[in-house]
């Protein structure tokens, strides 16, 4: 393995990680919000989000911080409770210099800006604050519908919140969902000149329980709208991430039923999964790969061998030597069935 690949645990631990970051921040913002006895129990159960990270660092030999270990100092001082064992104390901030005052400017609403906080809304281009805006903000800087951009802010951390518990986080997207289509149906019906960040969580919450046909659709109106993602890939690109998905879930279904037919109508769908532009050669090596497994289970081994060259191609550093061995093996004897 390279120096640059990553084990599999190590995926895995940076996704949970990215999640408890999620998590901290939500419940940080609710400690004035709760009571004592909350906070104690809110702490139990950070203390206990915490012993899972460390297990997972620890496996795969990872030594950072846990994200979570700001949040349960506060939950602790909060709760008026000491901090618990195996969490270090919060470190004491050396003093630091004053700084000059930032001067004030009165904004025509009267509110003086300038010296507060640099992370707070001031209502300007963008919908305002919430908007993300900002590397501490869910939503990247843009022009984003300020309803619309406030639920993001307010809500997704909830939803996160649950990351956890694999059935309460997909009851919390389902809720998510329901709650806020009507919202997102009112913007198609007439859309804004501001886009809705609706569109990805929708898009993502769908794929995520498995709604993949709902989940296409709200991309291709994204699409059609020519809305802004408020993640990294574009709606290009988490469109071929669920189309990908849900070629993966028939090809599963055709292995499973043994459907010949069923085989021979994916080739389309891996075709336009492999000629879409808006993807790069890694994602299509997973396709590949896909296909490869689908036709060698099926008994084409022909098929999966030039596929699983295609992988080799398309990312070298992905390994299919197993497979390919398998294929060429079901191969020798089908050639030497036929000399005989």
């Amino acid at each position: 393995m390279s120096a640059t690949q990553k084990t599999l645990e190590q995926v895995e631990l940076e996704s949970f990680e990215g999640g408890l970051k999620q998590i901290a921040a939500y419940e940080s913002g609710q400690i004035k919000h709760r009571t004592l006895p909350q906070n104690a129990a809110q702490m139990a159960e950070m203390v206990r989000l915490h012993g899972i990270f460390r297990e997972k660092a620890d496996a795969c030999g990872h030594k950072g911080a846990s994200p979570l270990v700001r949040v349960i100092q506060e939950l602790a001082e909060a709760a008026g409770l000491p901090v618990p064992e195996g969490i270090p104390a919060a470190p004491t901030a050396p003093a630091a210099p004053t700084a000059p005052a930032a001067p004030t400017e009165t904004t025509p609403g009267g509110t003086a800006t300038g010296g507060g906080n640099p992370q707070a809304g001031d209502g300007k281009p963008g919908g305002g604050q919430p908007q993300g805006g900002g590397e501490d903000g869910l939503l990247p800087k843009g022009d984003w519908l300020k309803a619309h951009a406030e639920i993001i802010e307010r809500e997704i951390p909830e939803v996160k919140a649950h990351g956890a518990v694999p059935e309460n986080y997909a009851s919390a997207k389902r809720a998510f969902i329901d709650r806020h289509s009507a919202a997102l149906d009112e913007y198609v019906a007439k859309p804004a000149k501001k886009s809705s960040p609706l569109f990805t969580y929708f898009a993502m919450f769908l794929s995520d329980l498995g709604e993949l046909n709902e989940s296409v659709a709200v991309c291709e109106k994204a699409i059609e709208l020519r809305q802004q993602s408020a993640i990294k890939r574009d709606f290009h690109a988490i469109l071929f991430d669920v189309k990908k998905t849900a070629f993966e879930r028939d090809c599963e279904a055709a292995v499973v039923s043994g459907n010949t037919d069923e085989f021979e109508r994916l080739k389309t769908k891996r075709d336009a999964l492999m000629n879409d532009p808006f993807r790069g050669n890694h994602a299509k090596a997973d396709v590949a790969h896909t296909w490869a497994s689908t036709a060698l289970a099926m008994g084409r081994a022909d098929i999966a061998r030039e596929n699983l060259l295609q992988v080799k191609f398309l990312n070298p550093e992905r390994g299919v030597e197993t497979l390919l061995a398998k294929a060429e093996a079901a191969l020798g004897k089908t050639e030497k069935g036929t000399s005989e």
